[in-house]
């Protein structure tokens, strides 16, 4: 690409700015034809409004004007119909529990990258040995340890027109996962991002819950400690819509009991081993499910699906007269 800038021939007409289908793009030659000299990587918002409304004479001969004399020859390749390729990052949903829910195209977008950044490089070698997948020339991880780190080689390969895909152990990357440091240094350095769709627990659990959909916030993890789970759990306290939470199996009746005591006896749904063979969903008001996972153990981690504030879905609770033994029933 930088050969081509340097050398490209051809008639440097203005008015074939349009051949330049990404508006960014046709900006920023007309940008340059008129004199004005942003720098690479800048995203300050005067900058882009320049970009948008610059006035003034698009003569080729003003690329003199651009003195450095990379804005330069990328003025003259885009005037001449070349658009500098801009590469794609592809966020990659995979399996939560089911290899059935592989659509064919993550099986097809994955054979053709040159690079996968996994959550776990392990975890994902074995997902692509069960689906008959060769392993992309370059493989490595990109956890929450690392993937502020990793971001910058993400970037660095994407500008060197390298196809790149982020996924993670399970569902999609960025949600709950890492990914984000990646996505936002690809989307500031001008490449696209394209999503590949998959199973994701969240809608799942949602769907099932026999809660509200109409409008749902999801909170993801709460914190370890038990202060700021708390606070954590009140921010929505007042709010009408549905509560969506990720939790490790080794919480999930903590979780349930603080959550009751801030929220009152709301109706909930706990989903299990969302599209396995033993999925499971138990649905109850928030007290019972508490008391029903208090010493309880489970495999893997839980989807927690809790009503909004909402009268309707919210029970009274007496603690008088209930039996040592636990829930008057057991959540169904």
């Amino acid at each position: 690409d930088m050969h081509w800038l340097q050398t490209a021939p051809g008639h440097n007409s203005p008015e074939r700015y349009a051949l330049a289908t990404n508006r960014a793009w046709a900006q920023l030659a007309r940008a340059i034809c008129t004199g004005y000299k942003p720098r690479l990587g800048t995203t300050r918002q005067s900058d882009m409004h320049w970009l948008q409304t610059a006035p003034g004479h698009n003569s080729p001969e003003r690329y003199a004007l651009a003195t450095n004399r990379a804005w330069a020859q990328l003025a003259r390749a885009i005037c001449t119909g070349y658009l500098q390729s801009m590469s794609e990052l592809y966020i990659i949903a995979t399996p939560i529990g089911n290899l059935s829910d592989v659509s064919p195209r993550v099986i097809e977008t994955i054979k053709s990258l040159d690079a996968l950044a996994c959550e776990d490089t392990r975890h994902t070698g074995n997902l692509l040995h069960l689906l008959g997948i060769e392993r992309p020339p370059l493989v490595f991880s990109n956890h929450e340890f690392n993937e502020k780190q990793t971001a910058a080689r993400i970037v660095g390969l994407l500008n060197d027109g390298k196809k790149v895909g982020i996924c993670s152990d399970a569902g999609y990357p960025l949600i709950s996962d890492p990914g984000y440091p990646a996505v936002r240094a690809a989307i500031e350095a001008g490449h696209t991002i394209v999503p590949i769709p998959g199973a994701s627990a969240v809608p799942l659990a949602l769907i099932i819950s026999g809660l509200p959909t109409s409008s749902y916030t999801f909170k993801g993890f709460a914190p370890r400690k038990p202060g700021a789970r708390r606070t954590f759990l009140e921010m929505e306290k007042e709010m009408p819509h549905t509560l969506v939470f990720y939790e490790s199996p080794f919480r999930i009746g903590k979780l349930l009991e603080e959550a009751a005591e801030v929220y009152g006896n709301r109706q909930a749904a706990v989903c299990l081993e969302l599209t396995k063979q033993f999925e499971r969903c138990d649905r109850a008001p928030l007290v019972e499910l508490a008391a029903a996972y208090k010493d309880k153990k489970v495999k893997g981690e839980a989807v927690i699906v809790i009503a909004g504030n909402t009268p309707t879905f919210i029970e009274e609770h007496e603690d008088e007269g209930s039996s040592d033994d636990g829930p008057s029933s057991k959540p169904q």
